[in-house]
């Protein structure tokens, strides 16, 4: 017996708490809870009080309400090309009042939309831009860098992926005077010097003066290759026909080495080379021969086999090709060419 007691828990050591202690521990976490509950319920209410204010403060990106009201760019005008005026790089080592005063008309139609007119990144229409317009008063990380000659590499470029797009439609002089009003944002940009000017004449020839190409409407562009295609086309579509409508062996054996009719006979009237001999033929089909609309496996083709196909396509494609010999060297001539009598 006297083992036993030994073991027997004592009251003071119950684990099991009494009714009272488990009351007790129920109003605590009650307190607790009403104590966040409450929290929360301040800062909802302190938030939407504010709510208002910070919609007000927040900066709208620059929109159009209405696309409809935007009138399209008309096409291009018919403009013969020409060569811009040669440009004297050395009077922008120190640009006059006349140079920042264009430079400065130039920047408020062309980039202060975006740069903002102090030229920190913040104009209405750069207000949605990722990345953000450039700060022109910081000199951090500059895509093309900050000299003369990047900051015209980026107004001939532009910047890809970004919202800076290229002004290369600018005159040389335009863009170095648009350069130089920039320049007066930030005191710490550094001096120009004639290298500078020297590398940036020898790497855009800008003292030569800039060649302009001849510049016509896309529809009349269009127009005009349709119509220089035209023929051809007519050829290639008289071409194909008269091969799907021949038993002949030679229309047999194309069929059997070409998988696309179409592609392989557009291929041989894009480029005529291979109708100058039998060989020169013979390594037009077996080099990148898929791209040509053949199969892979013309290289089985016996000799004659070669020959029959090779006669057979001369007839039927380029019957309007004449092959002369002349010195042991052989000719093409187009039956639109004057022959001599």
């Amino acid at each position: 017996m006297d083992n036993i007691r030994e073991y027997e828990i004592k009251p003071d050591e119950e684990v099991i708490k009494s009714p009272k202690e488990r009351v007790n521990l129920t109003g605590v976490y009650a307190l607790i809870y009403f104590v966040v509950l409450v929290a929360i319920v301040s800062i909802g209410t302190m938030y939407l009080s504010k709510l208002g204010y910070m919609t007000s403060t927040k900066m709208v990106p620059f929109t159009i309400s209405d696309t409809a009201q935007v009138t399209p760019l008309g096409e291009l005008p018919v403009k013969k090309g020409s060569t811009t005026e040669p440009v004297d790089v050395s009077m922008y080592q120190t640009p006059d009042a006349r140079i920042i005063e264009t430079g400065k008309q130039l920047f408020a139609s062309n980039c202060a939309s975006c740069h903002g007119e102090t030229g920190q990144g913040n104009g209405p229409a750069g207000a949605s831009l990722n990345p953000p317009p450039r700060n022109f008063t910081s000199l951090d990380n500059w895509k093309n860098g900050y000299t003369i000659e990047g900051m015209y590499k980026t107004l001939m470029e532009g910047i890809p992926n970004t919202g800076m797009a290229s002004f290369s439609n600018l005159p040389p002089k335009q863009r170095l005077d648009l350069i130089s009003y920039v320049r007066t944002f930030n005191p710490q940009f550094p001096p120009i010097t004639s290298a500078d000017l020297q590398q940036l004449d020898a790497t855009y020839h800008l003292s030569e003066g800039e060649k302009q190409p001849n510049q016509i409407p896309v529809s009349m562009a269009m127009d005009k290759l349709l119509e220089e295609n035209k023929p051809v086309n007519t050829e290639i579509k008289d071409a194909i026909g008269k091969i799907e409508n021949d038993n002949s062996a030679g229309a047999e054996l194309l069929r059997r080495v070409s998988n696309d009719i179409a592609k392989t006979v557009t291929a041989l009237f894009n480029d005529k080379s291979w109708a100058s001999s039998e060989g020169t033929f013979v390594a037009f089909v077996s080099t990148n021969p898929l791209q040509k609309g053949f199969r892979a496996h013309v290289d089985d083709f016996t000799a004659e086999e070669w020959t029959t196909l090779y006669a057979y396509l001369r007839s039927v494609i380029n019957n309007n090709v004449q092959v002369e010999e002349n010195n042991g060297q052989e000719k093409q001539t187009t039956q639109n060419q004057v022959q001599p009598k």
